[in-house]
C-alpha cells in the first residue's frame, strides 16, 4: 500500500512537462553515451526499460514550476518476463496557431520484454489540446510510436530504434478561408542505431537519421519547411573507481533545411563533450561536464535567398554541474548552470536569467 501511495504523489505532481532528466543534463546532455539512466526509456530506446526495476519518478525545471507548475512524472514496472512504463504529461510539444503558440499535453505507455537476450518494446505516445467557445476553434494532436530492439552482439549489444510522429493542428478563429493547418500528416520520421561495446571501458559508436516537416498552409498559402538530418558519435562510457562514472566522446550532427523556393539553410557542427559522475560518499554524487564545439558551419537562405549568410568557426568551453543526494530508496538530482555562480537560484532571487535549475526525484520500489 505504501508502494501505491508513493507512485500516486509522483503522478498527480506531473502538471505539465518542461524539464528533461537532470542528472544527464548535470552530465552535459550526453545520452548517447549513457547506460544506466532511465531517461533512455523516453529519450532513446524503449527496450532499455529491461534494465531497470520498478521506479517512480518526476522531472521539474524549478523557475518554470514555480512560474506554472511545470513538470511530468511516471513509473517503471518489472512484472517477471515483461515489463511497462507509463509517463503522465508526457510527450508535450508546441504547436502553432494564429495568434500565441500552444502546448499540447500527453501521456506515453511502454511495453517491452525483459530477459538476458535480445529484447523489444513499443513506446506510444499520445498529446492533446483543443479550445474555443464555438465548435474546436484550435485543436490539436499528436501520435507517438517509437519501436525498439536490443541484441546482444558478444559481450555487447546493438541497439536498434525508430519513430514516427504524426502531428495534426487546426485553427479556424478567423473564419473558414484562413484556416490553420499542417502540410503533413507525418511531422517527424527517424531511425538510429548503436553499438555498445564489453568490459568496465566501454566503446559506443552509432548513428541517427531524421525527416521532420514542419510545413503550414494557411487558407490557399503555402509555407515549407522540412528538414533532413543526421548524427554520428563515438565515444566511451567507463568505471574508473567504486561506483563512480565518465563518460567522453565526439557528435557531429547537421542538418539541410528546406523553405518556400530557394529558401534553405544548412548546418554542420562538431562537439567534444566529457561528463563525469564522482561518488563522494554513499549518499552524496557530485556531476560536471565540458563541451566545446569544435567546428561550427552554418550557411542559411530563408530570410533573403539572394543574399546568403555564413558562419564558419568554433565555440568556447560550456560547462554544468549538479548533484544527487541518495536518501534510501529515493534519490534527488539538480542540474545548475554557470549562472549559479553569479546569479543564484530563481526561488531565492526570483530573477529571470539565463539560470538553468532542474531537478528530478527517482524513488526505488
Amino acid at each position: 500500500m505504501q508502494r501505491i501511495a508513493t507512485v500516486a504523489v509522483f503522478l498527480f505532481t506531473a502538471d505539465r512537462v518542461i524539464a528533461t532528466e537532470a542528472r544527464v543534463d548535470a552530465m552535459g546532455g550526453l545520452y548517447q553515451f549513457v547506460l544506466d539512466d532511465e531517461a533512455l526509456v523516453i529519450q532513446d530506446n524503449p527496450a532499455y526499460m529491461g534494465d531497470f526495476g520498478g521506479r517512480a519518478v518526476t522531472e521539474m525545471s524549478t523557475r518554470e514550476f514555480l512560474q506554472g507548475g511545470k513538470a511530468y512524472g511516471g513509473f517503471l514496472v518489472d512484472a517477471g518476463p515483461v515489463g511497462f512504463a507509463f509517463y503522465l504529461n508526457n510527450p508535450l510539444y508546441t504547436f502553432p496557431t494564429l495568434g500565441n503558440e500552444r502546448d499540447a499535453h500527453g501521456l506515453t505507455f511502454t511495453l517491452g520484454t525483459n530477459g538476458q537476450g535480445a529484447r523489444l518494446a513499443l513506446r506510444f505516445g499520445f498529446a492533446t489540446h483543443q479550445e474555443g467557445d464555438t465548435g474546436f476553434t484550435v485543436s490539436a494532436r499528436e501520435i507517438d510510436l517509437s519501436p525498439g530492439l536490443l541484441l546482444p552482439l558478444g559481450a555487447g549489444h546493438l541497439s536498434l530504434f525508430g519513430q514516427a510522429r504524426s502531428k495534426g493542428y487546426s485553427d479556424d478563429s478567423r473564419g473558414p478561408d484562413s484556416i490553420l493547418r499542417p502540410l503533413s500528416t507525418f511531422s517527424s520520421l527517424g531511425l538510429g542505431a548503436r553499438y555498445v561495446g564489453p568490459g568496465d571501458t566501454k566503446l559506443i559508436i552509432g548513428a541517427s537519421f531524421y525527416r521532420n516537416d514542419d510545413g503550414q498552409k494557411i487558407g490557399d498559402s503555402t509555407d515549407t519547411d522540412a528538414r533532413t538530418g543526421g548524427t554520428l558519435f563515438a565515444g566511451v562510457n567507463l568505471v574508473p573507481f567504486g561506483n563512480s562514472l565518465v563518460m567522453a566522446g565526439l557528435t557531429a550532427d547537421g542538418y539541410r533545411r528546406q523553405g518556400n523556393g530557394d529558401a534553405r539553410a544548412t548546418q554542420f557542427r562538431i562537439l567534444a563533450g566529457v561528463g563525469s559522475e564522482l561518488v563522494i560518499c554513499r549518499w552524496f554524487l557530485l556531476r560536471s561536464n565540458m563541451s566545446k564545439f569544435l567546428l561550427i558551419y552554418r550557411q542559411e537562405r530563408m530570410a533573403d535567398p539572394d543574399n546568403p549568410y555564413t558562419l564558419l568557426g568554433s565555440s568556447g568551453f560550456v560547462g554544468s554541474f549538479g548533484a544527487g543526494f541518495l536518501l534510501g530508496p529515493a534519490r534527488v538530482d539538480a542540474t545548475m548552470s554557470e549562472d549559479l555562480l553569479y546569479n543564484g537560484p530563481y526561488f531565492l532571487t526570483g530573477e529571470d536569467s539565463n539560470l538553468v535549475w532542474e531537478l528530478s526525484v527517482l524513488y526505488l520500489f
